[in-house]
């Protein structure tokens, strides 16, 4: 990309012991790929085995890649993939009945079609799912979905213009939103053989948003949502979810023009000057930080925080800030922390079965029972719970006799064996 491109010091990579420049690697990359090409024209992540038709998809559709980036691709394996997808998703009953694949088929070889265009089979297969309304709206993968977006505002020949605006409305339905902003979660279907995550859900949203240059206000809360969501290391968790979010971020800063931006910015916190930066072609990717102690603002009053752009140019000029306030209170004073979970834990007596009577005190011999309430709006995964041992108890196992009875009693009971 201009001015952003030249920006990036691509160094040498050592593999097995070597060093290789990009180019070398992807050379010899795509030839251990193909390697893998059964005879059938699919290709299995070993040499040995059936062919993987989910991996043939992400092949077909790296090579896309590749070839937009200058590399070239070996046209007859190309041929063969492509016939090995059509001909999987036209015959084979385990594929064919599944609509979600047929999707994902029909985008992928949709970007080929200077090798061969979409066969009738396939375009009214994808016709046929406009008046599937159960599907649509319950049953659809966010994947599929999304790249059924895509495919119908790549394609406005062959699909019509209201069966495009149907999946786009269908999609912002389905958009979540939490404390970082706006993201599009699994759903009951979701596709693990195509490595579908919230992340690259929202990734491929963002994608299909810029493909038809929707500029709403659906973005801002999605540019949020990925940006807060990345780790500390830079990466999104995985390779996979990495590589989706810098593909719609290229998608995204291409279209916006961000990288010829060219303006003046000029920064002002309770109408005095805190900071003036410029950018531009130069220094496009350039961050900068003012830092105001709280000393130096007033308490108890409304505090204007302002921006002034003076664009050098016709464009957008968008710019990028983030606002972080650091204060300390006393520790009563500070509400629990709040991520879309509630969990309340109290304690009580044992006798107390029906918890009407917490305590907040208690002396040496006590039995208490602890319990704990967990509320969350919506069904959740994955999640675990950690209740820390309060200070100065120990934990009594009523499974065990011995400890019932003593905990119950008072009395520890002994065992005599005749």
């Amino acid at each position: 990309m201009e001015n952003i491109g030249d920006k990036f010091e691509l160094k040498k990579i050592e593999y097995e012991n070597q060093t290789y420049t990009i180019d070398e690697l992807v050379e010899i990359g795509l030839n251990k790929i193909y390697q893998n090409q059964k005879n059938d024209g699919g290709f299995n992540y070993y040499s040995y085995g059936q062919s993987n038709f989910y991996l043939t998809l992400h092949l077909v559709n790296t090579f896309k890649d590749l070839q937009k980036a200058g590399y070239e691709i070996d046209k007859y394996r190309l041929e063969k993939a492509y016939n090995f997808l059509e001909n999987k998703i036209n015959h084979d009953y385990h594929i064919y009945d599944n609509k979600n694949t047929v999707i994902l088929t029909a985008y992928t070889l949709s970007q080929w079609q200077n090798i061969k265009p979409l066969s009738k089979i396939l375009t009214d297969r994808i016709k046929a799912i406009e008046w599937n309304e159960k599907f649509i709206l319950e049953d659809i993968s966010n994947t599929s979905l999304v790249y059924l977006a895509m495919l119908l505002t790549d394609n406005p020949k062959i699909f019509n213009f209201n069966y495009k605006q149907k999946i786009y409305n269908t999609l912002e339905n389905r958009i979540e939103i939490d404390s970082r902003g706006s993201y599009l979660s699994k759903n009951k279907t979701w596709i693990w053989q195509y490595y579908e995550t919230p992340i690259k859900n929202t990734a491929l949203l963002l994608k299909a948003l810029t493909k038809d240059k929707r500029d709403n206000a659906i973005l801002d809360g999605i540019m949020r949502w990925l940006l807060r969501s990345r780790n500390k290391d830079g990466a999104w968790g995985s390779t996979n979810n990495t590589l989706s979010i810098i593909d719609a971020f290229t998608d995204y800063l291409l279209w916006q023009e961000e990288n010829k931006s060219d303006f003046e910015l000029k920064v002002a916190l309770d109408n005095k000057k805190i900071g003036n930066f410029s950018y531009g072609p130069a220094n496009i990717l350039q961050q900068d930080t003012i830092v105001m102690p709280l000393n130096e603002m007033q308490f108890n009053a409304m505090t204007p925080l302002e921006f002034n752009r003076i664009n050098r140019n016709k464009l957008n000029n968008n710019f990028y800030y983030d606002v972080s306030l650091k204060y300390f209170l006393p520790i009563d004073t500070v509400p629990p922390r709040d991520e879309g979970f509630t969990i309340t834990r109290e304690l009580y007596a044992l006798d107390d079965e029906e918890y009407k009577y917490p305590i907040t005190s208690a002396k040496v011999g006590d039995v208490l029972r602890g319990h704990i309430k967990i509320i969350t709006p919506k069904a959740r995964n994955f999640v675990a719970i950690e209740d820390f041992i309060p200070a100065g108890v120990e934990l009594i196992n009523f499974n065990l006799n011995t400890e019932s009875e003593e905990a119950l009693t008072g009395k520890k009971s002994i065992n005599k064996n005749t």
